[in-house]
């Protein structure tokens, strides 16, 4: 590492000209970054900026949760927007600059203090899936040592580091890009941290700028550190780890993250999730398993906790996990409880959150407000214990094979839309457990779609909780996935400008399959990870069990089957009381349309001066009952449960027990009484009692 001060006898100003020698390449020295000076000050007062990007381009961002990446300067997934003192191709090299101990852009200016120029290595290095990135790092450790080629220690202010562990220092960026402490495979505590970086991030997917990236089979530990985030995809916490037998690990306790966002560009929407944002507070890839205590996370918008890119389990793996020898080609998976499916099923990444407040930033408080607590994807569980999650578009998403998210112990959600959303899915457990969930749209939103992503279905296990609607009153909904897709770009007549695209969002009308058993609960297929040869058997009807709703914790609102092709919907309500609709249904969406810009112009689209596009028509709906298609709803009432009809309902199968009953009218097109005094419905027609 080469380090240079600059200085001037009484430390008051400090004019600087830093004049570069042209490479060899023949090329401009301003757009290659080359070797420095001799650092004496000139009596030109001013420093050029050097334009180089970083690495050259950067790799594509990868898929983000439900799609698309906002765009970060010009060209997400491409070449980088020039910025100042990074490294160049050619010279492997770049260099930082601090002003005071704050990271500081290299440009043409004037600084008074003390300034330090060092030269790092620049070399590009792959850390995560072969992915070459470059991290600019004021401290970078790597085999159990700091590298002080990689470490721009100036920026390090005050307490104090080593190999093993920091405590008391405060780091401030001003730079995109600049990453702050980088780990790789290292045992490393952080302590008393005090971080504020501006500037945009660069890849999330790769950690390129996040305050800690955490690689390999890290275990960190982060504890009363306060982290602060300006600028688009600029992460808080990283962390990634592509070998299933090297997990990395982060503790993090009493400690502040908040990711202010939206630096330099208007953000774009998050494709399939209705919602848009252009930060991920901490993100999370391949194999892990962390835990949070007493934190706070804010986000500006996009998400507050993002898991992506999750690596699957092998099939040794998910054979060891028991997922595999628990199923029986005759029972599924038998008496197994969504619980005992969230024990038997191996996590190739896990969170545990506790006792923490996690929320999106309001437009007030300077945020978007739309986002989501936690996306889980893939062999990935969140577990929400005693946390509460506050101003958010969705409390939890889970998609693609065994996802899960599960709330527990006083867990607390308080939703602008809906609770939790399912897409992809394939077997997951939504899990609520002693916890509330306040919405104003339907608490479990479950979308369905034919074709290489579908069907979709997830297992729903509610105890003692409290669902409170307090808008369209739906408490589940099943339907059909109404993304229209990323679409293809449109462009003016120039051929080059792209223009606002309005597209089209069709409600499906259901054409009656004759092969479907309306009255089949279990119906298993195999599932595939994606890029593994692993696995496993799911149902591919959705199944809820409601136990212990009753009292303070009894459910009113509807329970919806509004999927045109065949799928079934199972609910248990076990020593539980439910007032509502519970019927196959029609969807139809308040707006059918989507717009695939966020250059809009259009008064309608706009809120409190904040050009938001109408993304919120995804999953905008207005559902009805209506007779039974494809779409099957078999309910059980057990252990002393009570169905207070509220409406017309359509039913394909009704189980009442001995001790539950229907407060209602019911009208069947057959009725069986079983040996223990269960009575069996079939085509059943339910109304409001007299």
């Amino acid at each position: 590492m080469m380090k240079r001060i600059l200085k001037n006898k009484f430390g008051l100003l400090l004019t600087i000209a830093l004049m570069f020698s042209l490479c060899c390449m023949g090329v401009s020295a301003f757009a290659q970054g080359p070797s420095m000076s001799d650092g004496k000050a000139s009596s030109g007062g001013t420093m050029p900026a050097m334009g180089a990007s970083s690495g050259g381009s950067m790799p594509s961002s990868g898929g983000a949760p439900g799609g698309a990446v906002p765009a970060v300067g010009s060209a997400p997934g491409g070449a980088m927007p020039n910025q100042g003192g990074q490294t160049t191709a050619t010279d492997v090299k770049f260099k930082v600059m601090t002003v005071d101990g704050i990271e500081t852009p290299i440009a043409a200016g004037t600084y008074t203090g003390k300034v330090v120029i060092e030269e790092l290595d620049g070399s590009e290095t792959a850390y995560y899936e072969g992915v070459k990135n470059v991290y600019r790092s004021a401290l970078f450790i790597e085999n159990n040592a700091v590298v002080p080629k990689k470490s721009a220690t100036t920026a390090l202010k005050g307490g104090k580091y080593d190999a093993k562990s920091l405590s008391g220092v405060s780091i401030t960026a001003k730079s995109p890009y600049f990453n702050g402490i980088t780990l790789i495979d290292q045992d490393y505590s952080i302590s008393n941290l005090t971080a504020d970086f501006t500037g945009d991030g660069g890849n999330d997917m790769a950690g390129v700028g996040s305050v800690i990236s955490i690689f390999k089979g890290s275990n960190v530990t982060i504890s009363d550190s306060r982290i602060t985030t300006h600028g688009t995809a600029r992460a808080g916490v990283f962390g990634g780890s592509d070998d299933i037998n090297d997990p990395f690990h982060v503790t993090i306790k009493n400690t502040t993250i908040i990711a202010n966002g939206h630096n330099t560009v208007e953000p774009t929407s998050v494709w399939m999730l209705g919602l848009f944002g252009d930060v991920r507070a901490v993100q999370y890839v391949g194999y892990f398993d962390n835990l949070y205590d007493n934190v706070t996370i804010k986000s500006a918008g996009w998400a507050i906790v993002s898991v992506d890119d999750i690596d699957p389990p092998t099939k040794d793996a998910v054979q060891k996990a028991g997922v595999v020898s628990a199923y029986d080609q005759t029972k599924g998976y038998g008496t197994r409880t969504p619980d005992d499916m969230l024990k038997l099923y191996f996590w190739s990444g896990r969170h545990t959150i506790k006792n923490s407040n996690l929320s999106i930033l309001s437009i007030a408080d300077g945020g978007w407000g739309d986002g989501y607590g936690a996306y889980s994807i893939g062999a990935n569980l969140n577990i929400f214990d005693n946390t509460k999650m506050s101003n958010v578009t969705y409390g939890g998403i889970i998609a693609n094979e065994y996802a899960s998210v599960s709330y527990v112990n006083g867990a607390v959600v308080n939703s602008n839309r809906f609770g939790v959303y399912s897409h992809s899915n394939k077997g997951g457990v939504i899990n609520v457990d002693n916890s509330t969930m306040n919405t104003s749209e339907a608490i479990f939103l479950i979308k369905g779609a034919n074709g290489g992503f579908g069907p979709n279905a997830s297992l729903i296990d509610v105890n003692n909780s409290r669902l409170n609607n307090t808008g369209n009153g739906v408490v589940l909904l099943f339907m059909d996935n109404d993304d229209p897709g990323r679409g293809s770009p449109v462009y003016d007549k120039d051929g080059k400008t792209q223009v606002d695209q309005k597209i089209d969002i069709v409600d499906n009308v259901a054409v009656k399959d004759d092969k479907h058993d309306l009255t089949r609960e279990y119906d298993y297929q195999t599932s595939q990870f994606m890029g593994a040869d692993a696995s496993y058997m799911f149902n591919t009807n959705v199944v809820a069990t409601f136990t212990d709703c009753k009292d303070a914790t009894a459910i009113k609102g509807d329970f919806y089957n509004a999927r045109t092709s065949g799928q079934n919907l199972v609910l248990h309500f076990n020593n539980s009381k439910v007032d509502g609709i519970i019927s196959s249904g029609t969807t139809a969406h308040n707006v059918n349309i989507i717009l695939k810009s966020m250059k809009i112009t259009d008064k309608d689209y706009e809120k409190d001066g904040v050009r938001y596009g109408n993304r919120n028509n995804l999953g905008d709906v207005t559902t009805s009952p209506s007779k039974t298609v494809n779409n099957g709803v078999i309910v059980y009432l057990e252990k002393g449960s009570v169905w207070k009809v509220k409406d017309t309902s359509y039913i394909s199968r009704l189980v009442v027990a001995k001790d539950s009953k229907v407060e209602g009218k019911i009208t069947a097109d057959s009725k069986k009484k079983s040996a223990d005094g269960a009575v069996t419905y079939i085509g059943v027609v339910a109304g409001k009692a007299k």
